[in-house]
């Protein structure tokens, strides 16, 4: 036990910010549903996925929002109308 937590040591010992950018970046490139992925800037990279075909963030945020919009309005259809109701009723 204490070998292998010796071991695991020295391997994170010499695992440093560059080498695992570098191991991060040829993972992302050799995953199957990569179609392009290149270093724009410092940190910075540009991606294509087949699972995720956008290469702006508006699309995928304007599905979010719309969601979100479609389950706000649900929950007071299904939820906040009866409740509404019955204060009504208990008034009158």
């Amino acid at each position: 036990m204490l070998l292998v937590a010796l071991v695991a040591h020295e391997a994170s010992a010499e695992a440093n910010r560059e080498s695992l950018v570098e191991a991060w970046e040829v993972h992302i490139a050799s995953l199957p549903g990569t179609v392009g992925f290149e270093a724009v800037g410092e940190g910075v990279y540009q991606f294509g996925d087949t699972d995720l075909p956008y290469r702006e963030p508006g699309p995928l945020f304007a599905s979010l929002v719309f969601g979100l919009g479609l389950v706000g309005f649900m929950f007071s259809r299904l939820l906040l109308r009866p409740l509404w109701r019955m204060i009504h009723d208990q008034k009158t």
